[in-house]
């Protein structure tokens, strides 16, 4: 009877030692490398390897014990198999989706200026055409995060280039309306 008891405390401690502390680290890393894949919009440009990313680190979630346990072994895998899944699609989709902003912010450009947003707003317009440089030099060197942020910026700033100028126009054309109108009276008024 000593003697498995004996045995019974062994084999426990022996599997209490077995057991490793929450890999919170690993969980964190794997989260944050995630967001880093969503912000290079993964989920349309490598959407495989973003899902399994999302699925091993839930697994991991599911696994996880708050406290010393053997599942954390487990636990920690699925996290580390979340974190290079989603390593893996940062670096497939990070080129495709600088290049998808860099072609959008061209497009804004070009819209820009066939209304004449390159006389009428010129500084906004050679802002957004600088930006739009910087994001081309940018991808050049294979900084995909900057050259996306900074063509996500010259199309906002090419839009908006393009919305003022636009409102110029507009604003023009009502004066010259109004001039008309104006005139045509005058005109009416002349022939009495």
């Amino acid at each position: 009877m000593k003697k498995q008891m004996f045995i019974l405390i062994s084999l426990a401690i022996l599997f209490a030692g077995c057991g490793i502390q929450p890999p919170t680290q690993d969980l964190e890393k794997a989260k944050a490398t995630l967001a880093k894949a969503e912000e290079a919009n993964a989920k349309e440009f490598a959407p495989k390897e973003y899902q399994e990313a999302q699925e091993f680190l839930a697994k991991g979630e599911q696994t996880m014990e708050p406290e010393k346990s053997r599942k954390n072994k487990e636990a920690l895998e699925y996290f580390q198999q979340a974190q290079s899944k989603a390593e893996e699609a940062y670096k497939k989709s990070a080129p495709k989706y600088a290049e998808k902003t860099l072609n959008e912010s061209k497009q804004a450009l070009e819209q820009a200026k066939s209304i004449k947003a390159d006389v009428a707003v010129k500084e906004e317009f050679l802002k957004a055409e600088q930006l739009l440089k910087e994001a081309e030099e940018a991808k050049a060197k294979k900084d995909y995060k900057t050259a996306w942020q900074k063509a996500l910026e010259a199309k906002s700033v090419a839009e908006n280039a393009r919305k003022i100028a636009e409102e110029k126009r507009m604003r023009a054309e009502s004066a010259i309306n109004d001039a008309k109108e104006k005139i045509d009276n005058i005109e009416k008024e002349i022939s009495k």
